[in-house]
């Protein structure tokens, strides 16, 4: 029996963590442990070989780190080809073909948009030369985990999947509050991940069991494939030095039983976990009496995200807007933007239209003064450094389509498909992406002229869809809207096409404000339409967020058709709606308080605009950064702290207010702005992950410290060095894994060796305020956390 037909039919039990058995057998490296594999294999040989006498049905390699952009941090990456077929040979000797050899593949190393430099075609590239290299060699599964960027997870599985046929398995890692650290829920994971062709879906690694169970529930609503658990052996603790998973053997396989009845066909476990806990998870597996898998989740839905944000249309949820605004058609303002390669008016509008109620953005830059190719992937990733939201991607060029999906994050929508020469290469595209699509029904001859027609070509794109393993759930049909003034009979077919559907399950979709073309006062004629349609059925509309009458509409009529329960989204708009008279707000009269909410919201081209603006009025630049910067990233911190923002939208806010301050710097000289102390901030030897160090830096540059970045994967003696050097006032100190936080202790050490006084602080996922104690240091636990602990260390904390 093959892999995808096992765990149909019985539970299979993955193996547990190697890194921090090894560590636990003495081994250290300066590399990462993938070296191994070549220069000393018998520590690897002989934790594999615990597993399979634990029971394990799957083994993983010892590779990990073998990507390219990661081995080449390490200076070893011409050495790629030969670890990766070293860790296969190695795994392969131990199993000898009686378990399953799955290859381990972590995330690059890289950052993607928009927090990194990388881009989807460079991301693509690594993945597929060492899918290509482990597929030459035969493995039997494809093992994609601890990955925490949706986006880069996506182009992994792209890559993966094109260089192979073989079984994929996708995993993510969440942290107790049930978020990626780039935001992203279970439920996004599952929704965006299920869509790309891989195996099976799950989670593993910074958790325990109990926190792996809630993850893999929320995720089973939003995914009918097996699930996979793969936990820590608890959250670790440090004592005396050494880092402790505190979660038995016992206490892990209880969770078993729970983790199957969510949906879970492969258990295991990861970092501290030993053999003892897989053995005692196989113990448990066997006694229990395991049915043939079923999908977990029967709901029929149509879901859309970005990274954070998830938008869900069922045939009783409340109707979706999906803002038109960005689109140059009449547009003079967005035509000047693409005449000049400017794209802030295209983000203006997102903004304004998000502010406004859009749960989607419709993108379109069809125009005859730019090549649509070229402008509108930049439009999308413009807007997606500004804002995260779902997008449909609206263009009938389908260059400039999958340009722009390589920008979507999450599961994006295209705008549209029809039966004509173009339905293939679009359908073979949106499998590709994972994106869902508007079914435009029109073909080769135009406007059909009957509902029958239209239902017919919906018919056929359905069934060529499936094809492509493309399900009714991964589209919305669009019956067409003309305007009334010229053809009133098809509007009533329009809208019976729309009852049809309904009442099949399926869901549809509109461009209301073509009904009103060639007529007066189109926004009454457009939310009277608005209102049919709702009634008839439809689950999206595309329309002008901007235009109040419209979205009243939308909300009072969906509420009457029975869409809102208790009519509680009716009241919340109606009270939002309440004019304000001629009062104008504090933050409206006071620039200061206007760009400490431009900062507050990501927007930093508005950030820039009005501290320019500020600066022209000869405004204090210290109560510009006091009043307007700093004020700004303290509001952000209690937001973060409280779960209201994540860290996509700290790090958007971090760049705006490093804008501002650097606008204010050059204005000023720098020679008004009193600095609150001098920092030397670095990741640690061995630890190549820099995204919390470089926020760190960014809000501590904002909050008035002169900061000096060593970047990753810095020795110790590098570190103090520098830090005698420059005079530093505060070392900070960054590391993500287990196997490199002792090297904090060897910059602390180091300090205490020669009698150098100056402070430490530390921070990183798996840092705690024990082991900062224990070790001589301050802890942050975020960035907003260590600007505090740093300005009491430097004794500004009351200014």
């Amino acid at each position: 029996m093959d892999f995808r037909s096992e765990i149909k039919e019985r539970v299979l039990l993955l193996d547990g963590a190697m890194g921090t058995n090894l560590i636990s057998m003495g081994i250290s490296s300066e590399l990462p442990f993938d070296i191994l594999n070549t220069e000393n294999p018998e520590p690897v040989i002989k934790v594999m070989k615990s597993y399979v006498s634990a029971g394990s049905d799957i083994i993983r390699t010892n590779t990990f780190s073998t990507i390219r952009p990661r081995l080449r941090h390490f200076g070893i990456e011409e050495r790629l080809q030969e670890i990766a077929k070293a860790g296969i040979s190695l795994c392969r000797s131990v199993i000898k073909e009686k378990k399953y050899l799955a290859v381990s593949i972590g995330p690059s190393g890289e950052l993607m948009h928009p927090f990194g430099k990388a881009t989807f075609d460079e991301i693509y590239d690594y993945y597929y030369e060492i899918a290509r290299i482990y597929e030459s060699e035969g493995v039997d599964i494809f093992w994609l985990e601890t990955f925490t960027d949706i986006s880069e997870l996506k182009t992994a599985i792209i890559a993966v999947r094109d260089a192979s046929k073989r079984p994929v398995v996708a995993l993510m890692t969440f942290d107790e509050n049930m978020r990626s650290t780039f935001g992203s829920t279970p439920q996004i994971m599952a929704s965006v991940v299920s869509k790309l062709g891989v195996d099976a879906i799950g989670a593993n690694c910074s958790i325990g069991s109990e926190g792996i169970l809630n993850v893999i529930a929320e995720m089973k609503e939003f995914s009918p494939l097996p699930l996979v658990a793969q936990p820590n052996a608890g959250i670790p603790v440090t004592k005396e030095g050494r880092v402790y998973y505190p979660e038995s053997p016992d206490e892990m396989a209880s969770h078993t039983g729970r983790l199957i009845d969510n949906g879970v066909r492969i258990v295991g476990a990861c970092c501290g976990s030993t053999a003892v806990h897989i053995g005692r998870i196989r113990k448990e597996l066997d006694s229990l009496k395991i049915s043939p898998f079923g999908p977990q989740s029967d709901s029929s839905s149509l879901v859309l995200t970005s990274r954070s944000l998830l938008v869900s249309i069922s045939s009783d949820s409340f109707p979706v807007i999906i803002g038109e605004r960005i689109n140059p058609t009449n547009k003079k303002h967005l035509i000047e933007g693409l005449k000049n390669g400017d794209f802030s008016p295209f983000v203006r509008e997102a903004v304004q239209q998000i502010d406004a109620g859009s749960q989607v953005l419709d993108i379109n830059a069809g125009s005859s003064v730019a090549v649509e190719s070229e402008v509108l992937p930049q439009i999308v990733k413009s807007i997606l450094g500004q804002s995260d939201i779902p997008l449909s991607v609206d263009t009938t060029d389908d260059t400039a389509l999958e340009k722009s999906l390589k920008y979507a994050s999450g599961r994006a929508l295209i705008n549209s498909i029809k039966d004509d020469s173009s339905l293939e290469k679009r359908l073979r595209l949106a499998k590709r992406y994972g994106a869902a699509f508007i079914v435009l029904t029109l073909g080769e001859k135009g406007i059909p002229s009957t509902e029958r027609e239209r239902i017919q070509i919906a018919e056929r794109i359905i069934e060529k869809a499936s094809l492509y393993g493309l399900n009714t759930d991964d589209m919305l049909f669009d019956f067409l809207t003309l305007s009334a003034a010229t053809s009133l009979n098809q509007v009533r077919m329009t809208l019976a096409a729309i009852n049809e559907f309904s009442r099949r399950g399926l869901f549809t979709v509109l461009g209301v404000s073509n009904i009103s073309y060639g007529l007066p006062q189109r926004s009454y004629i457009n939310s009277a339409f608005l209102s049919f349609a709702i009634d008839a059925g439809l689950r999206a509309a595309i329309i002008d967020p901007l235009d109040r009458n419209m979205v009243a509409t939308l909300y009072a009529a969906s509420a009457l058709a029975g869409y809102d329960r208790n009519f509680s989204r009716y009241i919340n708009f109606g009270a939002s709606s309440i004019p304000k008279g001629s009062e104008i707000s504090e933050t409206e009269i006071n620039p200061v308080l206007r760009l400490s909410d431009a900062i507050i919201s990501g927007r930093r081209e508005d950030a820039v605009r009005i501290t320019e603006e500020i600066l022209k009025k000869k405004t204090d630049p210290r109560k510009v950064i006091n009043d307007g910067i700093l004020r700004a990233m303290k509001d952000v911190g209690v937001r973060f702290k409280s779960n209201q923002i994540f860290l996509p939208q700290v790090m958007l806010s971090a760049e705006a207010a490093q804008a501002s301050f650097d606008i204010i710097m050059r204005s000023s000289g720098g020679q008004s702005i009193e600095k609150k102390g001098r920092i030397v901030i670095a990741t640690v030897e061995g630890d190549i992950h820099d995204l919390g160090k470089n926020l760190v830096s960014a809000v501590l540059r904002n909050s008035g410290f002169e900061v000096i970045d060593l970047g990753k994967n810095v020795k110790a003696d590098v570190i103090v060095n520098k830090a005698i050097e420059s005079g530093a006032d505060i070392i900070g100190l960054s590391a993500l894994m287990t196997t490199t936080m002792g090297r904090m202790r060897e910059v602390t050490g180091l300090l205490k060796k020669n009698n150098i006084n100056i402070p430490v602080l530390i921070g990183g996922a798996v840092v705690t305020d024990s082991y900062a104690r224990e070790i001589g240091a301050y802890y942050g636990g975020d960035a907003v956390e260590a600007v505090a602990i740093a300005e009491k260390i430097a004794g500004k904390d009351a200014e």
